[in-house]
C-alpha cells in the first residue's frame, strides 16, 4: 500500500547550521593535528595524475585515480587520500597493479554485468562498473555489476556518489585484505569490507552512509603510527587477541568489528556479494598488500537504483525533506547544536576545503615531495600555507 507522505513543518525549520570548521577542520580534531599545511586541491590532483602517469598509467585513468584520493581528503577521509599515492606507485611499478588494463565484460544480462579488471588498479575498474550500473539502471530500474581480478579502491563513497549525479541510488561495497577474526576469533580471516550508501535529497548535499565495518578503518591506525599517537583500546586487538592502545601492534593484530558480531556480519555478506559471487580471490587467498609484485585480486560490487522508475524525482524529494525533517525535528541531548545527517559534514568540509585548501599533515607532503623529487615532477604546488595550532 503506497503510504502518503504528512507534512512537519519542514518550511518553518531554520536554514542549515554550518559546522565551526576553520581551514576544513572541526574543533575536536584540532586534538589530533599539531602542525598541516593547506594545498589547494586543483594542483594536488594535477601532482598525483603526473605521478601515475610516470609509472605508465594513461592519462584518463591517472586523473580519475588522482581524483578519487583528492576528494578523499576534501571530504576529511584522509584514511582514503593522497598518502596512498606512494604505495600506488610501488605497486605499478613493482607488478602488483596493472598500470594498462584491458577491462572485459565476463557476463552481462539487462539488469546485471559482470567485469573482469585485469589486476587494474581498483579505483578504473570501480568508476567503470558503476557508469555500467548507472547505464543499466536507467533502463532496468535497478541494476547490479560485479567486478573480480582488481585491486584497492580507495573510499567506497566515492563510487556509490556518482548514482546521485544520475538521479539514482548508489551502493558500493569491495572485498578486502583479511584484518579481522571470525566473532570470538583470533586469526584474521575476513576483510574490514566497507559499504557506502548515497542518496540524492534535493537539497545543497547528498545522504551518504560510507562505513567500514570495524570499529575504524585501517588507515586511521595508521595515521596513529605515523603521529605517534597512542588509539583507542576499543579500536583494535594485538596479535594475542587482546585490546591495545599501540598502533604497531594493532596493524599487526586485529580491528576490532563494530557493533560485536553485528559488524563481522556485515563484513562477511560484503565478502559473499564482492569477492564470493564475482569469482574474485576472497578471505584467507587475497594476497598481502606488503607483497608489491602480486595483485590482490579483489572484488567489488555495486548496484543502482534510478528514482523515477519508483516514483516522480520530485515526489521522491519532497518525501526525503518530510524525512531529513523528522530527523531534525527531535529534543537535542546535552551539547548537541544540531543533527547532522550521514555525509552531511563531510560535504560542509569539501565546500570549505575548495575555498581555503586541504589541509596535510607534515608527514604527507614530505612523502609527495619526496616522491616527485624521484620522478622530477613539480612539486611547488605542494607548500603553498602552513599552519601551526598554538
Amino acid at each position: 500500500m503506497f503510504i502518503p507522505i504528512v507534512s512537519s513543518g519542514l518550511a518553518s525549520l531554520p536554514p542549515a547550521t554550518i559546522p565551526d570548521i576553520q581551514d576544513g577542520i572541526l574543533p575536536e580534531e584540532k586534538e589530533k593535528l599539531t602542525e598541516y599545511q593547506l594545498t589547494p586541491a586543483e594542483p594536488l590532483r594535477r601532482f598525483c595524475a603526473a605521478a601515475l602517469q610516470r609509472v605508465g598509467v594513461s592519462a584518463e585513468d591517472a586523473a580519475t585515480v588522482a581524483d578519487t584520493l583528492v576528494e578523499a581528503d576534501l571530504r576529511g577521509v584522509h584514511s582514503h587520500g593522497v598518502w596512498w599515492l606512494t604505495r600506488y606507485t610501488r605497486r605499478l611499478r613493482h607488478g602488483g597493479l596493472n598500470p594498462k588494463p584491458n577491462l572485459k565484460v565476463a557476463h552481462e544480462t539487462p539488469a546485471m554485468l559482470l567485469l573482469d579488471a585485469d589486476r587494474a588498479m581498483g579505483q578504473i575498474a570501480a568508476v567503470a562498473a558503476m557508469r555500467h550500473a548507472i547505464r543499466k539502471a536507467k533502463f532496468s530500474g535497478a541494476s547490479v555489476v560485479g567486478v573480480r581480478n582488481s585491486n584497492h579502491f580507495g573510499a567506497a563513497a566515492y563510487y556509490a556518489l556518482m548514482a546521485p549525479q544520475e538521479n539514482q541510488i548508489g551502493f558500493a561495497t569491495t572485498d578486502a585484505e583479511p584484518t579481522m577474526a571470525s566473532w570470538g576469533g583470533t586469526h584474521a580471516v575476513v576483510g574490514n569490507n566497507p559499504l557506502a550508501f548515497a542518496v540524492p535529497t534535493g537539497r545543497n548535499f547528498t545522504l551518504v552512509l560510507d562505513m567500514a565495518q570495524s570499529v575504524v578503518a585501517w588507515g586511521k591506525i595508521f595515521l596513529a603510527a605515523q603521529r605517534g599517537e597512542k588509539i583507542p583500546s576499543s579500536w583494535a586487538f594485538n596479535a594475542a587477541g587482546e585490546p591495545t592502545e599501540d598502533p604497531q601492534e594493532a596493524m599487526a593484530g586485529l580491528l576490532m568489528p563494530v557493533g560485536g558480531y553485528k559488524g563481522y556480519g556485515l563484513a562477511l555478506v560484503m565478502e559473499i556479494l564482492s569477492g564470493v559471487l564475482t569469482g574474485a580471490a576472497f578471505g584467507l587467498s587475497i594476497p598481502p598488500m606488503a607483497d608489491e609484485t602480486a595483485s590482490q585480486g579483489h572484488g567489488h560490487f555495486f548496484m543502482a537504483l534510478d528514482i523515477a522508475q519508483f516514483m516522480p524525482l520530485t515526489e521522491f524529494q519532497e518525501r526525503m525533506d518530510v524525512l531529513i525533517a523528522q530527523q531534525r525535528e527531535v529534543p537535542l541531548a546535552k551539547g548537541v547544536e544540531r543533527i547532522y545527517l550521514p555525509g552531511e559534514i563531510e560535504h560542509f568540509k569539501r565546500e570549505q576545503r575548495l575555498k581555503t585548501g586541504i589541509p596535510l599533515e607534515p608527514y604527507v607532503i614530505e612523502a609527495l615531495a619526496q616522491l616527485g623529487v624521484e620522478m622530477d615532477l613539480d612539486t611547488t604546488g605542494l607548500r603553498p600555507g602552513s599552519r601551526a595550532f598554538e
